[in-house]
């Protein structure tokens, strides 16, 4: 279970572990996995010191959910593969290697 539940949240969080995720969209974290790998969700993000931790952007879900339930449109009439050029599709920063 992760660190944080939901009960604990005072506001929602702006990114999501796996899991997490994947119970703020109503599925189990395997079909969660399946629905990414299918692009029904966004790719996470690679964050943290070593960026070996990923998450998931909540705006992004939000979006890819609208799309599902609108037929391909958010309310702002642009499409999540529009949307998901942006920040969705931008692949991590390499990070300076340490000089000794």
């Amino acid at each position: 279970m992760s660190r944080r539940a939901t009960h604990e949240w005072h506001y929602p969080p702006l990114y999501f572990s796996r899991e997490e995720a994947a119970r703020y969209v109503g599925v189990g974290s395997t079909l969660f996995d399946s629905e990414v790998a299918r692009g029904l969700w966004p790719h996470p993000t690679r964050r943290g010191a070593k960026g070996g931790r990923l998450t998931w952007y909540r705006p992004a879900l939000d979006r890819a959910a609208a799309e599902r339930e609108t037929g391909g449109q958010s309310d702002d009439g642009k499409s999540f593969d529009d949307w998901r050029g942006g920040f969705a599709s931008r692949k991590p920063v390499p990070r300076p290697m340490k000089r000794r």
